[in-house]
């Protein structure tokens, strides 16, 4: 009888393990998934953090003859569209 015992134990806490490893492949598996969107959503925001990084100058007429006049051999208009 003793032994009808432990086989129905173990034979339980078996069970009890497959449905356990079945639990943690399905949670790998959504963690999986929300770490892939995680990871998505932090690229679109520093594409837009870069978009909106943008450093833009703009130059009155008098500054851009006193940055030509400064060095004559040198465009700096070309430098400064670029």
């Amino acid at each position: 009888m003793k032994k009808t015992n432990k086989e129905a134990e173990i034979a339980r806490l078996k069970r009890e393990l497959s449905d356990a490893n079945k639990q943690i492949k399905k949670l790998s598996k959504n963690s999986d998934k929300l770490q892939e969107k995680s990871k998505e959503k932090i690229a679109n925001l520093q594409k837009e953090i870069k978009k909106k990084d943008v450093l833009r100058i703009i130059l009155t007429k008098e500054q851009e003859q006193l940055l030509s006049n400064l060095s004559k051999d040198i465009n700096i208009l070309k430098l400064l569209s670029d």
